[in-house]
């Protein structure tokens, strides 16, 4: 078309609106696409390196990718040149050493470049290996537990990155912490740090009873736990949490250590070795504040799926919540 024969600009406006009106519908239906929807028992079929791999989807451990070793050898992986070492450390113990390598991940129809994490002589995961939400190259995803869609119970901001875990933050008055669900696992009760059982004490009451048990913590490491029955409740969203299992353990054991100035949380029967031992000072220690739900709780409270929205930053756990029916 030559330029002389361009109708002037009033002209076009009335006849590029209805051209240009469902171009404009279509940029919201675009942005609202639904997010991915995977089924926590369900698993994951991606491609590393160009080979296909079948992961667990897990969500209450580490997000990134981690292969058993066989694997690592089929997909053909060489450790980071630099510094390929990744060791598991449990409370500042290290219980297995471990190596990493750059890869392409395609999950979903989605690639993203990676590391991936294996451990040499162990082979300690279900399937190929495992994979996190955030190691998942989608920005809104649904992790289902149940059938059904459940009002939302518990909304918190998302706190994680593909090195860590796709948490919720609770932002309490007297206290905070961080929240995951770990499907894979089950728990009688829900599982605090010391730090978090020493804060909810402090702030809602409550002592240790009974003698102490292990609990799975990740890739089949156990640690002992004790029982904290609080005396006023927990509200979480809708949820109620009376009691949960907090984490214990010798003093090198830095997931019991407690924040600087915080009180032991005391027995129910004091003992006073115990409480000695527990109330000792250490130097250079990380305090962990996190809480872990097991799919113990999420049937429970009926809760049907997790959704994480990396976008606006969102964690929102959906349960009918046994205690409202």
């Amino acid at each position: 078309m030559r330029f002389s024969r361009l109708l002037p600009i009033p002209l076009l406006v009335p006849l590029l609106v209805p051209l240009l009106v469902p171009l404009l519908v279509l940029v919201p239906a675009h942005a609202a696409k639904p997010p991915l929807e995977l089924e926590v028992d369900r698993p994951i079929h991606a491609t590393i390196a160009g080979r296909p791999v079948t992961l667990r989807l897990a969500s209450g451990t580490v997000d990134h990718v981690t292969l058993n070793d066989p694997v690592v050898r089929r997909v053909g992986l060489r450790p980071q040149r630099e510094d390929g070492t990744a060791n598991l450390e449990v409370g500042g113990l290290r219980v297995l050493k471990g190596r990493h390598g750059g890869a392409w991940v395609r999950v979903a129809g989605r690639w993203q470049e990676q590391q991936i994490y294996w451990f040499p002589g162990a082979s300690p995961l279900p399937l190929d290996g495992s994979i996190g939400p955030m190691a998942i190259a989608e920005p809104r995803l649904t992790l289902r537990f149940a059938p059904g869609n459940a009002a939302p119970a518990l909304r918190l901001r998302l706190v994680g990155e593909i090195d860590t875990t796709a948490h919720g933050l609770v932002n309490g008055k007297d206290f905070g912490f961080l929240v995951t669900v770990d499907p894979g696992v089950r728990r009688s009760l829900p599982l605090v740090s010391a730090a978090v059982g020493a804060a909810l004490a402090n702030r809602l009451g409550g002592r240790l009873e009974g003698e102490p048990w292990s609990e799975d913590i990740v890739l089949g490491v156990r640690r002992p736990v004790r029982r904290l029955v609080l005396d006023t409740p927990l509200l979480l969203g809708r949820l109620r949490l009376d009691e949960v299992a907090v984490r214990v353990g010798g003093p090198r054991d830095r997931t019991q250590f407690l924040a600087p100035g915080q009180r032991p949380i005391e027995e129910a029967a004091p003992d006073p070795a115990e409480m000695t031992v527990r109330g000792r000072t250490l130097v250079n220690r990380r305090v962990a504040y996190v809480m872990s739900l097991s799919r113990t709780q999420m049937e429970q409270y009926g809760c049907t799926h997790l959704g994480i929205d990396k976008r606006s930053g969102h964690w929102e756990l959906a349960c009918h919540v046994a205690q409202d029916r």
